[in-house]
């Protein structure tokens, strides 16, 4: 049996100092072993010799600590977040908030209430002050939210919010309550988003009882489904009688075709597809709800897709700002998903291209994306004191309970954000978001220099999808050679990358005018995250994918 007085804290400083003892053996022999600034995988020798050092370092630790680090030399083998690691949106986490992190877990607040976490509830405000000033909300407003555990729970939180308001709004003048009484027997209500939008979507309508399929998807490009529904929808649009909507919808259509986006990508052309929802179809959507009395309960803008890092325009010269605008003229709940994009917002070119966010009703922002911080930590912002009202709850045992559909919430995260705002600050989040914008910058130009490869749309953030370019072959050969580079560079070792299966849900001809079946597009996606990225880097990643997709065409016969 453990000696309890080394592994709790207690009266005396026993189990104080061999903490700190143990946690700096810990440390010093896992990370000197397992991090690597070059190579994203650990290789089998570097394994194997690890093991064998671990297993000296269990046999001389305290019996408390042995299986600690057992479990270190388990978690060697584990992926590293370094710089050249372009797969998915992990970052390397910044140290001083890691260690704010970890003191805040041995405290173990619970920032439910006040009462049990008065400093991490007050550091919390002050993070969701910043985010605040980030977004440019007014705060005469009184804007609030929370540090939450991901963008899942904040857009379920803010989804449940416009549930409620919008239901409420709807019953006026009598009395509804819509979060006591449910939506049994309401009719039921959409809420309208692009089809490149976060699946956290799909389960925030599922859990709130709104049903996934009431989710609509507007189409991000002009592709094979889209023309097909054009057609049948011709009946549609002669017959509505509203002038306004019908030259909306009209002048949309027409300006969407003059973009020949679908050619352009048939023809090989770089940054073909710009990835933004489609005015017309949200035109078409809003006059059907506004008209066959469908509730739109909200609608969702990705500022920054987890895909292709893009950010739906909402207020711009260069896509037109009528369906914002109208969305707005109508009450409509307006949520931006900036999980991605949020901390973006400290680079002004960027937030020229967010224009129109700080009019949204809320905000979602996480900390482990580009706010360089561990997981959990995301964010929910509200533009106005008035939302609470539709999500706060009382408890008979607890006093000033947060506004949260989470129930007990670690102090240790908010710490973290707290500690990074305060290191960095809005001029720190620039400049190291900007070396990575940079890095974005400089593979982007290489790849569109490239006769190998095609850069699939227009690039807003730090992720790049493109694939294997070669006139004359069908999709499904390219996809094919695409997924198989993928594997072959990630197999090298020198830089791991990401697939994706269907770009943004566009479908395409495999081979125009020979074979118009009709097929996803496969793509190898690039994610940059970590700041200390070299710009070095830039052109061995070229001379890597170029040289293996020399080596992959030499191998297999591609016909």
């Amino acid at each position: 049996m453990a000696d309890k007085s080394k592994i709790f804290l207690g009266n005396d400083l026993t189990a104080v100092q061999l903490f700190v003892e143990q946690i700096s053996i810990a440390l010093d022999s896992f990370l000197k072993r397992w991090w690597n600034g070059v190579n994203p995988t650990p290789n089998p020798g570097e394994i194997e010799k690890a093991k064998k050092e671990f297993q000296t370092i269990i046999k001389e630790a305290p019996p408390e600590y042995a299986q600690l680090f057992e479990g270190l030399e388990r978690l060697f083998v584990g992926l590293r977040f370094n710089k050249r690691n372009f797969i998915n949106i992990h970052p390397n986490p910044m140290l001083p908030p890691t260690i704010a992190s970890l003191i805040v877990s041995i405290q173990n607040p619970n920032n439910i209430v006040p009462a049990v976490s008065e400093a991490t509830t007050q550091m919390e405000k002050e993070c969701i002050d910043f985010f605040a000033g980030l977004i440019g909300y007014n705060k005469d407003k009184e804007p609030w939210g929370n540090i939450v555990s991901c963008g899942t729970i904040a857009n379920m939180t803010a989804l449940l919010v416009a549930r409620d308001y919008s239901y409420d709004k709807l019953d006026r003048p009598r009395k509804s309550m819509i979060g006591r009484r449910g939506i049994v027997n309401r009719t039921p209500g959409v809420v309208l988003t692009s089809a490149s939008a976060h699946y956290s979507l799909k389960k925030a309508l599922w859990f709130l009882g709104l049903g996934s399929d009431n989710l609509i998807e507007i189409p991000v490009a002009v592709d094979e489904i889209v023309l097909e529904k054009r057609e049948k929808d011709e009946r549609f649009i002669d017959g509505i009688s509203d002038k306004t909507y019908k030259e909306l919808i009209l002048t949309a259509m027409e300006r969407e075709e003059r973009q020949n986006e679908l050619e352009r990508f048939y023809n090989g052309e770089d940054a073909p597809f710009s990835l933004q929802p489609l005015d017309s179809e949200i035109f078409k959507a809003l006059y059907s709800c506004f008209t066959y009395n469908t509730p739109l309960l909200a609608a969702v803008y990705s500022l920054g897709t987890t895909e292709t890092g893009t950010i739906e325009r909402m207020d711009s010269k260069e896509f037109g700002t009528i369906a914002f605008d109208l969305l707005k003229r109508e009450d409509i709940y307006i949520h931006a998903d900036a999980a991605i994009g949020g901390y973006t917002l400290a680079i002004p070119s960027i937030k020229e291209k967010m224009k129109g966010i700080e009019r949204c009703d809320s905000v979602t922002i996480d900390g482990h994306k580009l706010g360089f911080l561990p997981y959990p930590c995301g964010a929910i912002v509200f533009q106005h004191r008035g939302y609470k009202h539709q999500i706060y709850q009382e408890a008979p045992y607890l006093k000033n309970l947060a506004p949260t559909l989470e129930g007990s919430r670690p102090g240790s995260n908010i710490a973290a954000c707290w500690v990074a705002q305060k290191t960095l600050g809005v001029e720190g989040y620039s400049e190291y978001i900007g070396l990575l914008l940079e890095f974005t910058r400089k593979i982007e130009e290489e790849i569109r220099k490239s006769k190998n490869f095609q850069l699939l749309h227009q690039v807003d953030l730090n992720t790049i999808s493109f694939c294997v370019k070669r006139k004359g072959k069908p999709r499904s050969i390219l996809n094919q050679m695409t997924i198989d580079l993928a594997e072959r560079i990630n197999g090298n070792n020198i830089f791991v990358v990401n697939t994706t299966d269907d770009l943004a849900k566009i479908k395409v001809k495999n081979l125009p005018g020979k074979d118009d079946s009709l097929t996803d597009i496969k793509t190898i996606r690039i994610v940059f995250t970590n700041p200390l990225v070299e710009l070095e880097d830039v052109n061995l990643f070229i001379y890597e994918i170029e040289n293996q997709l020399a080596a992959l065409e030499k191998e297999k016969d591609y016909t």
